[in-house]
């Protein structure tokens, strides 16, 4: 599916679905997706491999992050790691300075 924010407010958790969330792909953006969660929670992620690793990271929860931003950060995110690097390290690297004050 095409995730718009039409098609986002329609999202619905499907009654068959075992486990506490369902996840639904991009068609047009391998890797971004959005997860609805049993209790209503919407959010969006992208998944790809890092370093030859399956990872999973949240972008952001629906209605805060819109869907436009979403995309455009899963592009910019997915676009980094097809660069080669993976930013997330450099992301806890960041954290990691900031608590040592440097």
């Amino acid at each position: 599916m095409h995730i718009t924010k039409q098609k986002v407010d329609k999202l619905a958790f499907p009654e068959d679905k075992k486990g506490n969330q369902a996840r639904y792909y991009d068609d047009t953006l391998k890797g971004f997706g959005v997860r609805l969660t049993r209790n209503g929670k919407i959010a969006f992620f992208i998944e790809t491999a890092i370093d030859g690793e399956p990872t999973r990271k949240t972008i952001g929860r629906y209605p805060a992050v819109t869907v436009e931003a979403a995309r455009r950060e899963a592009t910019r995110l997915l676009g980094v790691i097809a660069s080669g690097i993976n930013p997330f390290k450099l992301e806890e690297a960041n954290k990691r300075k900031a608590r040592l004050g440097r």
